[in-house]
């Protein structure tokens, strides 16, 4: 995702001369998804089994390599190369991946989630607000999306803000924006959503 230190109905409209840009439901489970950023950044989400949706970001190096659990929320974060993993960040939530929550409109969890680096650990408060349903254009794909907003911190510390754009259709969230509301959000801006190849 755009910042680690980390979302209906899919309503899908699309120019009649770039409907097949446009992922469908089932892209995850075929080539993916390909998110194009503004500054010329790109992620690719794929479905790993049930609950785990990968994140590649190739315009790193090495690359960057998330697993969410759910679509949204971090299980790892590592840089890749060679197939061999650094700086990884593991996050447990204490329970299976399975019974995380669901994202949808309404979601209110608060957990003490426990965030390993380094064989450091540490125990994170993070607590996700989701809003209602509404439609977002990317390019020239129109669909439905979820605003998630987490905060996340150590106890007594200033939280951190994400808001997470979640797609429930497609099953996975981007970070939309980082930062603190006292100052500003960054703002991550994707110019196009399309499905990825295989």
């Amino acid at each position: 995702m755009r910042a680690l230190s980390f979302l209906a109905v899919w309503t899908v409209t699309c120019a009649s001369s770039a409907i097949a840009a446009c992922p469908g439901q089932d892209a995850l489970a075929t080539g993916g998804v390909r998110l194009v950023y503004g500054d010329s950044a790109v992620e690719v989400f794929r479905r790993l089994d049930a609950h785990r949706v990968e994140m590649t970001d190739a315009s790193t190096a090495p690359v960057l390599r998330d697993v969410l659990g759910k679509g949204l929320f971090l299980l790892e974060s590592a840089y890749v190369e060679n197939g061999e993993k650094s700086d990884i960040i593991s996050v447990s939530y204490g329970l299976p991946v399975k019974d995380l929550p669901d994202p949808a409109p309404g979601l209110s969890w608060d957990i003490a989630a426990r965030e390993t680096q380094d064989e450091q650990t540490a125990t994170l408060i993070e607590a996700y607000r989701a809003n209602a349903a509404e439609p977002v254009t990317i390019g020239d794909c129109t669909l439905t999306a979820i605003d998630v907003e987490l905060k996340r911190g150590t106890l007594g510390s200033v939280p951190q803000v994400e808001i997470m754009r979640y797609f429930p259709d497609l099953a996975f969230a981007y970070v939309h924006a980082v930062g603190d509301r006292t100052v500003g959000l960054e703002v991550f801006a994707v110019s196009r959503i399309e499905a990825a190849t295989p």
